[in-house]
């Protein structure tokens, strides 16, 4: 295991568990914190201007370069331009942290998400046509979509990028976590760090939810991750105009919202669809506590909420856990979509409809999306009402 595999669990899990900032002053450190301004979100279309930095690893303590906010966007970039200013070994590890890639003057080593708490595993090793060269620039980084991740280094005559299909290797897709640059070994003047997307600065749609967002079971279940119903929506109304952020196990509480703060912030949406509940069954004062937080900071940054009724779990009392939740969502008095209603038996809301869930018994199957996609079709004409005015002012 790494010293930067380390720490970066480290980070993570502090930033999640305790809320709090990572310092990385003391002597018996092996890192040393440089910024955690210095990468930036830049919207689609917009250039700025960054200060180059040169750094030199001269103390064996990594330098390390982080964008202190956790982002769990489905379309998004990290383009690191950097040049050598030497001969010495060369080190540098850019991602997420629990999904990058290590660059050698030689060689890179890509690392891929092994399940939470267990720290990134090597997946492929792809030996570049020649050393890196001193007076050259570089970028490097990833390029995340919809339907999988590309990891490249481009610069002079070199040209390497491998491409991941989210079906195929979805570990290695998902890449949850902070982003990062980090030093670790060798000298470069680093002229720029920016994560981006080509989603556009104001969508109209911002969706923010859990594993039914971020679709990680269907590929379990050689189905295309593809068959979301957000993504059906993406491609209905464009993708530049629908945010899509999913994580797997999301709860409704405190790091949640900020990132549902911080993302607001980056690109703001005229609607925003919070899809979140299903693993809150046993924490329902703070779901009803943090959604209330959420539709009021909605509110008053001029976006619209949009909410969802929940699903029934084998094992759990309906009335005293998604009931509960669902109950709420309908006496909120904001709009939403009911998914349970169009997922559900109608003559008995605790069981779901045996051929819209998976195997596991807690996820949609694709007949259970698409089920989902009809309810919000004829729930939210307004939303494709929306997407056609847009089009026609532009």
């Amino acid at each position: 295991m790494s010293k930067l595999t380390r720490f970066l669990s480290h980070l993570l899990q502090i930033v999640i568990i305790h809320g709090l900032s990572v310092s990385c002053t003391s002597d018996d450190n092996p890192f040393s914190l440089l910024d955690t301004e210095y990468i930036e979100f830049v919207p689609k279309g917009k250039i700025i201007s960054q200060s180059s930095k040169e750094i030199h690893v001269t103390d064996e303590k990594t330098k390390l370069l982080l964008y202190d906010h956790i982002l769990y966007l489905q379309d998004m970039s990290l383009t690191v331009t950097f040049q050598l200013v030497s001969d010495n070994p060369l080190k540098i590890s850019i991602g997420k942290t629990y999904g990058y890639f290590n660059l050698y003057s030689d060689r890179i080593e890509i690392y891929s998400y092994a399940g939470s708490d267990i720290q990134p595993q090597i997946n492929e090793t792809l030996d570049l046509p020649h050393n890196l060269k001193q007076g050259i620039t570089y970028k490097a980084g990833f390029n995340k979509t919809i339907s999988g991740v590309e990891f490249f280094l481009i610069g002079g005559d070199l040209s390497v990028k491998r491409y991941y299909n989210a079906d195929e290797d979805f570990m290695q897709y998902v890449m949850p976590g902070k982003t990062f640059v980090a030093v670790n070994s060798g000298d470069v003047m680093i002229n720029g760090a920016v994560i981006s997307s080509t989603t556009n600065e104001n969508p109209l749609i911002h969706i923010i939810g859990d594993s039914f967002i971020e679709g990680a079971a269907l590929p379990q279940f050689g189905y295309n991750i593809n068959e979301r119903w957000c993504i059906k929506l993406a491609h209905e109304i464009s993708e530049e105009k629908c945010m899509i952020d999913g994580r797997g196990g999301d709860k409704v509480g405190a790091e949640w919202f900020e990132r549902l703060k911080t993302e607001c912030g980056l690109l703001k949406s005229k609607y925003v669809f919070i899809c979140m509940g299903t693993n809150n069954y046993y924490m329902l004062d703070q779901y009803s506590e943090y959604m209330t937080k959420a539709i009021s900071f909605l509110h008053s940054n001029n976006q619209i909420p949009i909410l969802v009724t929940v699903t029934p779990r084998i094992g759990m009392n309906y009335q005293s856990t998604a009931g509960i939740i669902n109950e709420w969502v309908k006496n909120s008095g904001e709009l939403y979509v009911d998914f349970h209603a169009a997922l559900t038996e109608p003559d008995d809301p605790s069981q779901w409809r045996r051929e819209y869930m998976l195997p596991d018994g807690i996820h949609p199957s694709p007949k259970g999306y698409d089920a989902m996609y009809e309810c919000l079709v004829s729930s939210m004409p307004e939303l494709f009402e929306s997407s056609s005015t847009t089009e026609s002012q532009n």
